[in-house]
């Protein structure tokens, strides 16, 4: 099984190109057993609001269970290829390491996005809360976290950093589906559409 994750700070358009991606018949035709999670799940995310803000440890064997479970079960479906909204780059970066065990990606699709044209598509969705990282302060601090992460060498290699700003989501979305065919066409031999 191939695990494909897109990784960003809040507000680059990751939730938009999963989206687009799921419903994107070029990509999802039938010649493979596709299947799309957002990560951490929804099951982590109640484990984690149950236990009330807990200790670093605990939140990184919650982060490891939760990815644990989900690759799992794709197996067990005989996936063959899990496309993820977040994956171990943002677990690494968020909790500062991730498990030996942990499932890594094989291709990271890295949306490259501003700080200032973060903020300002996050103040166009209203009163979402994203867990408080949504301050300017904070996303340049994880900003800079992703990039010194995926600039390690266990990295280099597995991720495409596509730029967002100044860009439309659906030119963003063209560049991204791009990477997605090409990495696809190289691992199981499909030529995919443009």
């Amino acid at each position: 099984m191939i695990i494909c994750s897109i990784e960003a700070i809040d507000g680059a358009g990751k939730t938009t190109v999963f989206e687009r991606l799921k419903e994107d018949r070029d990509i999802n035709d039938g010649s493979l057993h596709i299947e799309y999670a957002r990560f951490p799940t929804d099951d982590f995310y109640q484990m984690y609001k149950r236990l009330n803000k807990p200790s670093g440890d605990v939140f990184l064997n919650l982060h490891n269970e939760d990815k644990r479970s989900l690759v799992k079960s794709a197996r067990s479906r005989e996936v063959d290829l899990l496309i993820c909204d977040r994956g171990d780059v943002t677990q690494t970066v968020y909790n500062g390491q991730c498990s030996k065990d942990t499932m890594y990606s094989d291709l990271v699709l890295f949306l490259k996005t501003r700080v200032e044209t973060a903020m300002k598509r996050i103040a166009h969705r209203g009163s979402e809360d994203i867990y408080g990282f949504e301050t300017e302060d904070k996303l340049k601090h994880i900003a800079n976290r992703y990039l010194r992460v995926l600039n390690r060498l266990d990295y280099r290699g597995r991720y495409v950093e596509v730029v967002t700003d100044n860009k439309t989501p659906t030119e963003v979305y063209k560049e991204v589906k791009g990477y997605v065919i090409s990495f696809l066409s190289r691992k199981y031999a499909i030529i995919g559409k443009e």
